[in-house]
């Protein structure tokens, strides 16, 4: 039954229902009515992550996954042994979350990464179902799981048998590192630092640091360690600070290995990383020379013949050299698709472009939305046919893998969502080169399941030369709602509005805009809870206050936030510009640490800025806990009853979640007025 429940649709109401209450009312009938809210249930709470790229050079990147799961506060997954080694059987025992309740058999999927994976995006790497998870007497579920014996790192989640109900640990999952004489191997820690590059940027440095003390004469950790602290303190900062420490360690490492005579693929690697990570033009090519002799079929060494191979004599000798390393194989989850692509673009060779596309989309999907920009640029027929190849597959079986964190109905909304932003491409794309029918055929049937305000103005501006002017001032309301549009444009479109329109249609468009805004961010909104009263926060003079109390009834975004993670830091410009916005919708920002307040520290964390929203910290952790949240930056939106509307958001989205429940609210408010107007005096 609870199966069967938990697949049930929403019912919606009857469309009459409105009327027919009102018409009994007005008909003198009696109803009893709740004279004050419910009492809120104390329901226990359920990028980022920055990434290098390490075959052509190194960049920090977002990577927030938004996917809502199972409330895992009371799940737990367990193995033996505790410390598995390489090839072993491992038994798992899963304590279930009270939403799996009444499921016999669950399904325990993984991603594995192996040594050969390298930095490989995490969802490039395909989940697998690894195992049954099967329901004891005593209502544990059990399993056992033979490890592949290549796989040194990997990631669990627990999921029903139809992948509708996920448990990924708070998106955290659950992992496994490879042991050998009681400890994480090299492997299984360079993998883990690799992992959480593209999910937990604080972890991955942790995780570096954590190789660098059990592996102090290994140059990986070290590496790691060196390339984070030199995307989060920049480069000057780092030279001046760390880099004479980091060069002394280099040299150590360099006469520690010598005296090793044979060195593997991930020390020879490590070592030519670490060099240009310090710049070292001259120690980096050494170590290329040496490992290109020593270990030339190593995963690693095909990383550097790759990018030997990007030379700058023209397109067609590169490609040339690509094909030639294509050919050898094992250069799929490379630079070599995405290095390939793009150089075949500069060719206009199509039947060379099609060759790298079709590659990209078998082997790195998630780089399709990049694809697709590229091909636009260059507009022809064949970039047409191209994009709508992409917004073709992109939606296929088995093109984009599913992962651990996403439910199968989020996953289809994921792909279809990625379908839409790929027909918009094409859309504009068609637009721009004065193909305004088929242009039109593209974006007008998307236009209305989306929210993408340049789509609406470019949109609006073929409506205007068409003549259709009512349809593109439809468009232009859209952008003027929008709560990221500056005044001036607003007042400039109000202005061409009211010359253009009868009177007082420019503001129904514009209520109609707002409504249309609401209904695409509110279709979102996460499962029904409030947040407990008892969670408790510490201001910065060390006063200790409930949560509930801070929020004062007011629409609140929580914004985890951590002053020792580059992406959180770099969120600090846009969280300043919402937080000077959202007044307007009587709504705050509040943010939540837990590091220690001090005024060096945030004015540390803020890179120069004056904070001009408050600063909290979590001593205990419990609203950490209660969110369900794993890393930094986090966000959610809360309404004014204290119920979490919106969770794990994208930081572009607050602004507009926020203007969405300030709409709602106020027209739920004008609906009460007009239903107790309506009732018999």
């Amino acid at each position: 039954m609870s199966r069967e429940a938990g697949e049930l649709t929403s019912p919606r109401a009857p469309a009459d229902l409105k009327d027919r209450i009102l018409q009994r009312l007005h008909d003198g009938e009696r109803v009893i009515l709740p004279v004050a809210d419910p009492a809120r249930p104390a329901l226990p709470g359920r990028r980022i992550a920055a990434a290098f790229a390490a075959t052509v050079s190194v960049a920090i990147a977002a990577s927030i996954f938004s996917a809502r799961e199972a409330a895992s506060e009371a799940s737990d997954l367990t193995y033996s042994p505790s410390q598995p080694e390489m090839g072993d059987v491992v038994e798992f025992e899963y304590n279930a979350t009270s939403a799996f309740v009444g499921e016999d058999t669950l399904i325990l999927r993984a991603v594995y990464r192996r040594p050969e994976d390298g930095s490989t995006w995490h969802e490039d790497l395909p989940p697998a179902a690894v195992g049954a998870l099967v329901a004891a007497e005593d209502g544990v579920y059990r399993t056992s799981v033979p490890l592949p014996p290549d796989v040194v790192y990997a990631s669990f989640a627990v999921e029903d048998r139809h992948g509708n109900r996920v448990d990924s640990k708070g998106l955290a999952a659950w992992e496994l590192l490879v042991h050998e004489n009681g400890k994480p191997t090299y492997d299984a820690l360079m993998q883990k630092y690799s992992d959480m590059s593209l999910r937990n940027w604080e972890l991955a440095r942790a995780t570096a640091g954590q190789t660098t003390v059990l592996y102090p004469d290994r140059p990986g950790g070290w590496y790691g360690l060196a390339v984070l602290q030199s995307s989060f303190y920049g480069e000057a900062d780092f030279d001046s600070r760390l880099l004479p420490q980091h060069r002394s360690i280099f040299a150590r490492l360099e006469n520690a290995l010598e005296r090793q005579g044979t060195l593997s693929g991930a020390d020879l690697s490590g070592m030519y990383w670490y060099a240009r990570s310090l710049g070292d033009a001259a120690a980096a090519r050494e170590w290329a020379d040496r490992m290109l002799e020593e270990v030339p079929d190593d995963a690693f060494a095909r990383d550097i013949r790759v990018q030997q191979a990007y030379e700058p004599d023209g397109p067609h000798p590169t490609l040339d050299r690509f094909e030639e390393l294509w050919a050898e194989g094992g250069f799929e989850h490379s630079g070599l698709v995405s290095l390939g692509f793009r150089t075949a673009l500069a060719t206009d060779d199509t039947v060379l472009i099609d060759r790298w596309l079709h590659r990209t989309v078998q082997f790195q999907p998630s780089q399709a939305e990049d694809a697709a920009r590229r091909l636009a640029s260059k507009p022809s027929d064949f970039a047409r046919r191209s994009l709508q190849f992409l917004a073709d597959q992109v939606v296929s079986p088995g093109t984009v893998h599913r992962s651990l964190f996403h439910t199968a109905t989020e996953h289809r909304q994921q792909l279809e969502e990625r379908r839409l932003t790929l027909v918009a491409t094409l859309g504009r794309m068609l637009l721009a080169q004065g193909e305004t029918s088929a242009g039109l055929g593209c974006v007008v049937p998307i236009i209305d399941r989306s929210w993408d305000v340049e789509l609406f103005s470019t949109t609006a501006d073929v409506m205007a030369g068409l003549g259709q002017t009512k349809q593109a001032f439809e468009y232009l309301a859209r952008t003027a709602v929008d709560p990221w549009t500056s005044t001036a444009i607003a007042d400039s479109l109000e202005e061409r509005a009211h010359a253009a329109l009868y009177p007082g249609e420019w503001e129904m468009m514009l209520e109609g805009a707002k409504a249309q805004m609401a209904r695409h961010f509110l279709r979102d909104v996460s499962p029904l809870r409030f947040v407990e009263a008892d969670l408790q926060v510490e201001d910065a003079n060390g006063n200790v206050r409930n949560l509930t109390e801070v929020m004062a009834d007011r629409i609140s975004i929580i914004a985890f936030w951590s002053g020792n993670d580059l992406v959180a830091v770099q969120d600090l410009d846009p969280l300043i510009e919402i937080h000077d916005r959202v007044r307007d919708y009587d709504a705050q920002l509040l943010t939540i640490t837990q590091h220690q307040i001090s005024a060096d520290s945030v004015m540390y964390f803020s890179a120069g800025h004056d904070l001009p929203f408050p600063v909290y910290r979590d001593v205990s952790s419990n609203v950490q806990r209660w969110f369900n949240v794993w890393g930094a930056p986090e966000y959610f939106v809360v309404d004014a009853s204290g119920s979490v509307k919106f969770s794990f958001s994208e930081v572009d989205d607050l602004l507009n979640q926020v203007a969405a429940l300030h709409y709602e609210s106020g027209r739920a408010a004008t609906s009460l007025v007009t239903e107790e107007d309506s009732r018999p005096q």
